[in-house]
């Protein structure tokens, strides 16, 4: 079994939870902005943003692994587009560090 088939294996079922997560996670941020403005209830609405931010990193992972299933190995690119997952990882880090100062006023 060559690189090219193992990472397709791989990345198939993570692909189907990332989808499944990102549909719940939006579900709860649409569902919670409705809620907040029924109810004038601020500190809902400051989670449903939440909510929204980690949608946004499913979003990145998701395109993240779409990037690492196309993987094709030539001579210049010898892992083809693997590591998009760990380049994703590292676009959410830097994400979630931008975001906690503004988390904790």
């Amino acid at each position: 079994m060559g690189i090219q088939q193992r990472s397709k294996m791989a990345c198939g079922p993570n692909r189907a939870r990332l989808l499944c997560m990102l549909a719940l996670t939006f579900g709860f941020f649409v569902v919670e902005v409705v809620v907040s403005r029924i109810t004038s209830s601020l500190s809902m609405l400051s989670d449903s943003f939440h909510m929204l931010s980690d949608v946004l990193a499913l979003v990145v992972a998701l395109v993240a692994v779409r990037f690492a299933e196309r993987t094709h190995s030539t001579k210049k690119n010898t892992f083809g587009w693997i590591r998009a997952e760990v380049m994703g990882a590292l676009v959410n880090a830097i994400f979630l560090t931008a975001r906690a100062p503004t988390r904790a006023a």
